[in-house]
């Protein structure tokens, strides 16, 4: 990241994070993993939906919570995707960084 990019919120983690999840649907052959992922995917929606256009303290714990925990989720989904690392790592990851998201307070 350069010194003039900034990084990106919460929020748009979040939506960047949908998109990830949306891949893993499509190449999940798991019923039972599809529906997680698309409950997830919702949440998801609605954190970010929850959190967009607010000016948020980004310096609170449960910012930095939601942040670290959406770099983390956004990891396992990359890694899922390439076939490294497994659906359920993701799920769970996704499922904490959605709840870190919905303790932030607006």
């Amino acid at each position: 990241m350069s010194a003039q990019q900034k990084p990106k919120g919460v929020a748009q983690q979040l939506m960047d994070m949908e998109e990830q999840l949306i891949g893993l649907i499509e190449v999940t052959p798991n019923a039972a993993r599809k529906r997680k992922l698309a409950k997830l995917r919702s949440a998801a929606a609605g954190q970010s939906r929850r959190l967009i256009r607010r000016n948020l303290d980004t310096s609170t714990a449960a910012y930095q919570a939601a942040a670290d925990g959406l770099r983390e989720a956004s990891e396992a989904a990359r890694k899922a995707i390439a076939g490294v690392d497994s659906v359920k790592a993701t799920i769970d990851a996704a499922a904490k960084a959605v709840e870190w998201a919905s303790k932030i307070v607006v």
